[in-house]
């Protein structure tokens, strides 16, 4: 009886998060974890480990560092640069936006990028006087890339890293091998370059649009950003020797810059700049997910995958893949990793298949997935949103028609390079 009422709560609750609006995910979120508790079905004394506390300080540092980060104009200063790289071809441009958004993503919240990149692309829409909508996509597309790349702070990476103990390297190799790096790396330069080369042509003003970025204002600032960056890295990559949680470097990190800057104003910056919503929704979903645990439903559903694939490996990843996608597609990955992440375990045990291979296939499929429509995230819900607001009408057909086009594109290398390593 508690198998069933666990998953029919997380079934009515990921059905909530899809009609709501964005920024009122948490609530439902929570809604749901206090509903669990109340049914019983997560245990009390399991609260505390559910809500997994680590990650959760992880993504709140990497939410300041992202801010200073942004604040100090690195990523501008970044777009220039790519900008007179270009010589005005829109073709180049395109592809160096996409690839720009994929790397400041690595490091900075994805809808911060795009919201920071935007008013590029549309300065170069105008001057070029062609469609903002390719452009603004392909920004918005290549930023979700990079969520599962390197543990960093973005929910995927800490998720991952926070249930089954990996650290900074682990990200860009595990056990002498390339790891989601160099898959997501692959992916990102094959699905830019072609996506811009295809849907992009013409010439634009490179100095017309240089005017309107206004790049590094604060050396200082972004001097002592990029150092706070580089400790927690430094600090996640060692976090096993050492003998520290997910946490301590992010919040080592921010303490550098306010420690360095001694002002009440940064204090409040700080505060301001954590992504509160986000962490109550994760919160919620850790309970969530905590009560699908507890009630047995992960293990009948690892057991219903084990029986469907009979433990092979290439079927068992293969179906993975593909699940992931085509739910990334359509709904926000935090929560189905949440649920996958105990499934894996689970199969892994039972058939024998190494767990970090079976992670490399759900990360592959629910990080590069998300782009088949503006639903899996909210990057690309932000993209239809700022292009309507700036006059361009994104139909969803158009979109699905460009997202799955770049997904296949993301997908194909990522895929033979998870094979032809792990396989």
């Amino acid at each position: 009886m508690k198998e069933l009422m666990a998953a029919a709560l997380f079934i009515a609750t990921l059905t909530a998060l899809v009609l709501v609006k964005e920024n009122r995910r948490y609530i439902v979120a929570l809604i749901g974890a206090l509903i669990a508790i109340a049914l019983g079905l997560v245990k009390l004394n399991h609260v505390p480990e559910y809500l997994n506390l680590d990650v959760l300080g992880l993504i709140g540092g990497a939410c300041v560092v992202s801010a200073y980060l942004s604040e100090s104009g690195l990523t501008e200063e970044a777009a220039k640069r790519a900008v007179r790289w270009s010589k005005g071809d829109l073709r180049k441009i395109a592809i160096a936006l996409g690839l720009l958004s994929g790397i400041i993503s690595l490091f900075i919240e994805n809808v911060t990028t795009l919201v920071m990149l935007a008013p590029m692309v549309f300065a170069i829409a105008r001057a070029a006087e062609v469609d903002a909508v390719p452009l603004l996509l392909i920004t918005a597309f290549a930023s979700n890339l990079g969520g599962a790349a390197l543990l960093v702070g973005d929910p995927q990476s800490a998720l991952a890293a926070g249930y089954f103990n990996l650290d900074f390297i682990d990200f860009i190799f595990h056990d002498g091998k390339p790891s989601i790096f160099w898959m997501v790396l692959a992916a990102l330069l094959t699905s830019t370059t072609i996506f811009g080369y295809v849907v992009s042509k013409g010439k634009i003003d490179v100095d017309n649009v240089l005017k309107q970025l206004r790049g590094v204002e604060n050396e200082e600032l972004a001097k002592i950003a990029l150092i706070a960056l580089g400790v927690k890295i430094f600090l996640l990559s060692i976090r096993k020797e050492i003998g520290i949680g997910l946490a301590p470097p992010a919040l080592i990190a921010v303490s550098i810059i306010l420690l360095y800057r001694r002002s009440w104003d940064d204090v409040k910056f700080a505060i301001k700049s954590v992504e509160w919503e986000l962490l109550l929704f994760l919160a919620g979903m850790f309970l969530l997910v905590g009560a699908l645990e507890d009630s047995g439903v992960m293990t009948t559903i690892a057991n219903a995958l084990k029986h469907c694939v009979g433990c092979n490996f290439y079927l068992a990843s293969a179906v993975i893949i593909v699940v992931s996608v085509i739910i990334s597609g359509i709904m926000d990955n935090v929560p189905y990793l949440l649920a996958m992440f105990p499934v894996i375990q689970d199969l892994s045990v039972h058939c024998g298949i190494y767990w970090f291979k079976l992670l490399l296939a759900l990360l592959i499929g629910a990080t590069l997935g998300g782009n088949i429509t503006y639903f899996g995230t909210s990057t690309n819900i932000a993209a239809v949103q700022l292009l309507s607001e700036a006059g361009y009408k994104v139909s969803f057909r158009r979109f699905v028609k460009l997202g799955l086009f770049y997904t296949i594109l993301a997908l194909t290398p990522a895929i033979i390079i998870f094979y032809l390593v792990w396989g």
